[in-house]
């Protein structure tokens, strides 16, 4: 029918994880500068946007469900608290362990050769 052949499009178009993980590391990314530069309204916006991205991936992707999980409910929880106390010190602490459970991720996923690093340069024109 063409719902399906239209649904079939939209799911090519979509792919598996590999466009939710352009999404994720540019928003990875954009938390990091945020969360370093003070700007705790972007942080908090990016760090919302993360989990949706993983999160939608994921139903397309269920089956790294598990993998993703201690990101997604440890890791990123610890970041969102840090950046809704202000707190640089833990956000910084806390970043570090979101991009310990990526790295962790991939592992599980037999993709450990996509090493997460502490972003270096900006990717976005947004700055405080």
């Amino acid at each position: 029918s063409r719902v399906s052949l239209a649904l079939q499009v939209v799911a090519t178009q979509l792919r598996g994880l590999d466009v939710a993980m352009w999404e994720t590391g540019y928003r990875y990314s954009e938390l990091y500068f945020a969360g370093a530069d003070g700007q705790w309204e972007y942080a908090a916006y990016q760090a919302d946007k993360l989990s949706t991205a993983l999160e939608t991936a994921l139903v397309r992707r269920p089956a790294r469900a598990a993998s993703a999980r201690p990101y997604l409910d440890q890791a990123l929880p610890a970041v969102r608290a840090a950046v809704g106390r202000q707190d640089h010190t833990a956000f910084l602490a806390a970043f570090d362990e979101l991009t310990a459970a990526c790295n962790a991720c991939h592992e599980a996923e037999a993709v450990g050769s996509f090493t997460v690093r502490t972003p270096r340069a900006r990717l976005s024109p947004v700055r405080p």
